[in-house]
């Protein structure tokens, strides 16, 4: 079965082809051309007539058709793609389907549209109810207009909160698609399918600087101290009035030691100061002198992520001056001794300048603020017996504690967790990266374990003024853009075919695969090979689908065939990928001023499959005014142009003519590097007519010579 044509009714697609615009049939390139017409509310099958080029298993066994929809940017192939996309893209639009089937003289009619269908031909196509197959759309870019096309497989759909989610979410498709043996017989039929075995994860190599600067560019890299000083004078007193000193008398020690606090606060440190505090401890200092703007180059994983964290979490600490925080002093960061108690003093922080007094309560309940006691503390803050201090509502003050509380146990968990998997028999370390195999089941599981909770753990910091980021990940081998094109399109379908294989009433025979220019960012070799690639390999990775049918006599499901069949229609407006499409499976879109069109049999290119490139770009439809670049074309125009004009004021001024010579080298040197041997000769004559002279031209003929000697030697 394959889908021949596709009918777009009269004002369909008003943005695209203009108000009231013309009825169009598409044709696909299947056993015979059609032509719908409509006539009042009624659409009739009005021509059929046999595609003399159609050749039967064309594309092999499970690849029913392979047709393009070709055009500049600009003139609607993702339209076009998008409204074939069914009723599940709210952009698809109503059109009626023409499906060829085995049988050769049926056809199967999809009516989408509101108008009664007629047969004119007398074929007997049959109008059926419902879809005989899934659609696909697929498009690599990460363009928010296409996101509500509900596409599994398009790129966007996997976009959600940020850039860091959708890369993690990219590698953890691209090791699952990798860890299936099936990508080895993929490799067998399209050797340079990209690939990696082993992905590196190291803690990401943040910069002072990039760190420093929220705080730099701000007023919070010098927080006023007297604000500071103020909150723990009222701290105090709060206490005083709430009669929750433990004292009831006073000595000269307790204020002079009071003084000596609020003194301590006047010299507090600045951010930037408490970074380089943090920096600068011995587990975390920089070894090298050399690299001094970054957090960390040692080659202990553990103690780069400890840092990271911290970071980042230091960078995160500002707070809305309410009157009711107190602040800690930072300097105790030097007496701790691992990360735990690092964690548990700038927990300390967070709570203490919410609520100082609240959280002083706390303390000394619990003998200390510790992560691991986040259910205490959070019943502690929920029981606080107030709902107004200073004219302050609690409410949000009380909800960013318990948050606070609940981040920092999630952030430590996460990282007892991590110190568990690098003790792992199935990863290993090595100069500080923890080397993930991604073809050993286990460490693969172990990636997608930790690639899911890093996702969930970004998440559950205190709210940042930078993005973070705690690890980079680096495959064995490092991959070009077209590359991580290829394997995104690969590992995206993987995906979709691997969820849908386990629900045996969404297995199709028959998958229709919409590529909205799949060949973006490939090597002009890649273009080359796609169209190969793609016909040999997308039935392997589908043949992970059994198609099912369900039997309603024996109540059960049953195979309707061994692979399904997958069709395909890719838009494009390379040159290159087309000369792989007959010329019959194109369907080719023009544009003019008003709006784009459909263009019709006797104005569309006449070659395409197997045709030469040159011959390809030399048709006006793919490249306008030539096969040279504009930058080049006007160049050399310039060039002519003052040749021309000096050839005019010499025959003005016959003897006294004197040519420019700076000008005249200028465009001597322009004429030597055109690479085209015709152009640049007749220019070098039309120069030196000028001076009469034939130099530049025989040095050119001499580099032609050579060029052609060195040429016949090397057959």
């Amino acid at each position: 079965m394959r889908l021949a044509a596709v009918y777009i009714p009269k004002n369909t697609l008003p943005h695209l082809f203009g108000e009231n615009h013309n009825e169009y049939t598409l044709n696909l390139g299947g056993q015979s051309m059609y032509e719908f017409k409509e006539n009042n509310s009624i659409v009739e099958l009005n021509k059929v007539s046999l595609n003399e080029n159609f050749v039967e298993n064309f594309w092999g066994n499970d690849i029913s058709l392979v047709s393009a929809i070709i055009g500049k940017n600009g003139v609607g192939k993702s339209s076009i793609l998008r409204a074939m996309n069914h009723s599940i893209d709210p952009e698809s639009k109503k059109l009626i389907y023409l499906l060829e089937t085995n049988s050769l003289d049926k056809l199967k009619i999809i009516n989408g549209t509101e108008f009664s269908f007629s047969d004119n031909c007398m074929t007997q196509a049959e109008v059926i109810e419902g879809l005989l197959f899934e659609t696909l759309y697929y498009s690599p870019n990460l363009d928010f207009e296409i996101i509500d096309s509900l596409s599994p497989i398009t790129l966007i759909s996997y976009f959600t909160d940020s850039f860091e989610d959708y890369f993690l979410d990219s590698v953890s498709r691209n090791v699952s698609f990798l860890n299936d043996p099936i990508v080895e017989d993929i490799k067998y039929v399209y050797d340079d399918f990209p690939s990696y075995d082993i992905i590196d994860l190291k803690a990401k190599k943040l910069r002072k600087s990039r760190i420093r600067a929220p705080y730099l560019e701000s007023n919070f890299g010098t927080p006023h101290r007297g604000d500071a000083l103020r909150n723990e004078l009222i701290a105090q007193i709060m206490q005083l009035k709430d009669k929750k000193s433990e004292k009831e008398n006073y000595t000269n020690d307790d204020f002079i030691e009071s003084h000596q606090k609020s003194i301590q606060l006047l010299d507090s440190e600045s951010f930037t100061q408490q970074f380089n505090k943090l920096w600068d401890l011995d587990d975390y200092k920089y070894l090298d002198e050399s690299g001094y703007d970054f957090i960390h180059n040692s080659t202990d994983f553990i103690k780069n992520t400890e840092i990271n964290i911290l970071s980042y979490l230091l960078l995160g600490a500002t707070f809305a001056q309410t009157g009711l925080g107190g602040g800690i002093d930072f300097s105790r960061i030097s007496d701790t001794y691992d990360f735990h108690e690092r964690m548990n003093l700038f927990l300390e922080m967070y709570l203490f300048n919410e609520h100082r007094n609240l959280a002083n309560q706390i303390a000394i309940k619990l003998s200390g603020i510790r992560v691991e006691n986040s259910i205490e503390i959070i019943k502690e803050i929920s029981d606080y017996r107030y709902e107004k201090e200073l004219g302050t509502d609690l409410k949000p003050i009380k909800e960013k504690m318990i948050m606070y509380s609940e981040s920092f146990n999630l952030i430590f968990n996460f990282y007892e967790e991590l110190k568990q998997w690098t003790k792992s028999k199935a990863i290993f370390f090595e100069n500080g990266s923890v080397v993930f195999n991604i073809k050993d089941h286990e460490s693969m599981l172990q990636f997608d374990e930790l690639v899911f909770q890093y996702k969930f753990i970004l998440k559950a910091f205190p709210k940042c003024p930078i993005n973070i980021s705690l690890f980079d990940f680096y495959p064995n081998k490092k991959l070009s853009t077209g590359e991580k094109a290829i394997l995104d399109f690969y590992s995206s379908m993987y995906n979709h075919i691997d969820t849908s294989k386990e629900s045996l009433d969404l297995n199709y025979d028959y998958y229709l695969l919409l590529l909205d220019e799949p060949d973006l960012g490939f090597h002009p070799m890649w273009k080359k090979k796609f169209i190969n690639a793609i016909s040999k390999t997308l039935p392997i990775l589908f043949s992970k689908i059994n198609p099912q049918k369900y039997d309603r006599e024996l109540k059960e499901f049953i195979t309707t065939r061994e692979n399904p069949i997958v069709q395909i229609i890719f838009s494009t407006h390379d040159p290159l990928t087309i000369s792989d499409i007959p010329n019959r499976n194109i369907v080719y879109i023009d544009k003019d001023d008003n709006s784009s069109f459909i263009v019709n049999e006797n104005n569309r290119p006449k070659k395409s499959f197997g045709a030469n490139i040159t011959d390809l770009l030399a048709d006006s439809f793919f490249v306008h005014d030539g096969l040279i670049g504009d930058f080049a074309k006007e160049k050399i125009d310039l060039t002519i142009n003052w040749i021309n004009s000096q050839k005019e004021l010499k025959e003005v001024l016959k003897m006294k003519y004197a040519v420019d010579i700076v000008q005249y080298e200028y465009h001597k040197k322009i004429i030597s590097i055109i690479d085209e041997h015709v152009i640049r000769l007749k220019l070098a004559e039309m120069l030196e007519e000028l001076k009469g002279e034939k130099k530049l031209q025989e040095e050119l003929i001499d580099r032609e010579i050579k060029h052609l000697q060195e040429k016949k030697n090397s057959l």
